[in-house]
Formats: C-alpha cells, structure tokens, sequence
C-alpha cells in the first residue's frame, strides 16, 4: 500500500512539473519580450498623441480659414482657445473666448473686440456656463448666464 501511495504521489509529482514547464513555454511563446517602454504610463502616451494631432489640426485649421478662425486646444487641460473674427483696416470684428471643461460643463470667458476706423472697443462679456442637458427625451443644450456671481 506504500508502495502505491509514493508512486502515485511521484506520478503525480511529475506530472504536475511537466505541466508547469509546459505552461512556461506556452507563456514565453505568447509573450516573447517586455513592453518596450515601461516608464511612460499608457494616459501620458495617449495624451501626447492627442497633442500632437491637436496641434496638426490647429494648423490646417489655420490654413483653411485664411487666419479667420483661430482654436488652440489643450488636451491637458481640457480646454481651448477660440477666436473667430476678421476685418480690415476701416472694421474689424472677433469674438473670442477661453473655454474649459469641468465635471461634463463647458465655462466659457469671452470678449468681444470691435475696431472702427482705427478706434477699438474691448468687451469683456460675463462668464458663463453651456451644459448638455434633456428634457422629455429630446437632446438640447443649457445656457448657464449667472445674474449675480459671489466667490467666498
């Protein structure tokens, strides 16, 4: 009885390190090397990728619009710089405007710049809020124009 027992317990020993160096090499035939790069997180890797097609897009965009329209995006920060406007020297017109978004809100600061005749007016317009909303299942956009506005 003995007997039986240790053979079985060294069968199965054996068996069970021939599984082991079977699943190894199935490990190392799946996966052959490291990653290549370790250092870089896969966030900061898509976020220069953004970054860079933001820039590329910036500059189409540019070229496209005759200077007309102006957007500088941020991937980072999850924000931009918008300016649509053009003129001559007798009239000029732009609005522009600093957009960023938190928690799903865009919160825009824009202005609006008017020159006649070489004289400018810089108007500063107050802050507000633009929220993706619905109502009764139909898909709109909520402007959010703050009366009073208090920090404390």
């Amino acid at each position: 009885m003995t007997t039986r027992r240790c053979s079985a317990l060294v069968l199965g020993f054996v068996l069970l390190l021939g599984a082991r160096g079977a699943r190894a090499e199935t490990y190392d035939r799946r996966w052959p090397t490291v990653p290549e790069d370790r250092n870089t997180p896969l966030g900061e890797r898509v976020m220069d990728r953004l970054t860079a097609f933001a820039v590329a897009f910036e500059r189409e965009l540019d070229v496209l619009t005759i200077d007309l329209v102006s957007l500088r995006l941020d991937p980072r920060s999850r924000g931009c710089q918008l300016r649509i406007g053009g003129g001559d020297r007798r009239l000029a017109l732009a609005v522009a405007g600093d957009v960023r978004v938190v928690d799903g809100t865009a919160q825009i600061k824009a202005r609006l710049d008017v020159e006649l005749a070489g004289r400018g007016a810089h108007v500063v317009l107050p802050r507000f809020e633009v929220a993706a909303t619905s109502y009764r299942g139909e898909r709109g956009v909520e402007l959010r124009l703050p009366l009073i506005r208090r920090t404390f």
